[in-house]
């Protein structure tokens, strides 16, 4: 049997910096001492990183293959001579800050030691500004396996592009290819002051299919399925619901609760005294 159905409409998660407790709410994390002024605006709260506190709002999100995640925010800087910092050393320093190791399955919260894997993956200065008059504060996506390994083939980066003393749109779209989690954040690896703001993340989930194949009577041939995320219950015998709550795997059919590893009922068929 196979079934297609759809997981859910599009997500959207905000951080404009206006509310700690609502931006978290929404998933994101940052330290809220980046918290500054507008540069053009004194009654608006934005993100303000410098060489000493480099890391912007953060957001993971959990995707399945064909997902579709699209990021934005706006980034500005004033102008002015720049110096770039090396991001190895920029990593190892996060880490040891937020003291997180390296290791270990990753969850669907906002782990910060994700960003040490994020700027690891890219050595040499990876994430400076190709322009070298401009700051190196940029919007990167990076992916991760289930198992907390990052993909760098998948590794997305936004930077600033020339324009001081102007909010300035950036903006990457990922499709995922497998399962995993996808970390999205901003940063500055420069020793001149970044400003970001309103950022937007658009999560769409693609078309879930999932296949079940059986024994003659009932039972799942687990190692030739594909489950979909969420599992639809709905499967065997005209689509009767599979009952996992306890493990007891019991297909709920109208009457009666059939157990497809004994090709056989439990109770007996309500309906059984109709019968000549």
């Amino acid at each position: 049997m196979r079934v297609a159905f759809r997981e859910g409409e599009k997500k959207i998660y905000r951080a404009d910096l206006e509310d700690v407790t609502t931006d978290k709410q929404q998933g994101f994390e940052y330290k809220e001492v980046i918290i500054s002024s507008d540069p053009t605006s004194a009654s608006n709260h934005v993100a303000k990183l410098t060489s000493t506190e480099p890391l912007g709002m953060l957001r993971n999100l959990e995707v399945s293959k064909g997902d579709v995640v699209k990021v934005k925010v706006k980034g500005y800087y004033a102008g002015g001579s720049v110096t770039h910092s090396n991001a190895v050393n920029w990593g190892l320093t996060l880490g040891q800050v937020n003291g997180h190791s390296n290791s270990g399955e990753i969850s669907t919260e906002n782990t910060p030691f994700l960003l040490n894997l994020g700027l690891s993956i890219t050595p040499n200065n990876g994430g400076n500004n190709p322009n070298a008059t401009v700051p190196s504060g940029y919007l990167k996506l990076v992916f991760y396996k289930k198992d907390g390994t990052p993909v760098t083939a998948s590794l997305q980066i936004a930077h600033l592009s020339p324009g001081a003393g102007q909010w300035q749109d950036l903006e990457l779209t990922y499709t995922a290819t497998e399962r995993g989690y996808l970390q999205a954040f901003v940063a500055n690896e420069s020793d001149q002051e970044v400003f970001f703001d309103d950022m937007v993340v658009e999560h769409t989930p693609q078309l879930i299919v999932q296949e079940n194949h059986y024994y003659p009577f009932g039972m799942n041939l687990r190692g030739i399925e594909k489950q979909g995320k969420p599992e639809h219950r709905y499967q065997y015998n005209a689509g009767t619901e599979l009952e996992k709550s306890f493990e007891l795997n019991w297909h709920e059919t109208i009457y009666r609760r059939y157990d497809a590893q004994l090709g056989r009922f439990h109770g007996i068929d309500e309906l059984a005294p109709l019968m000549p």
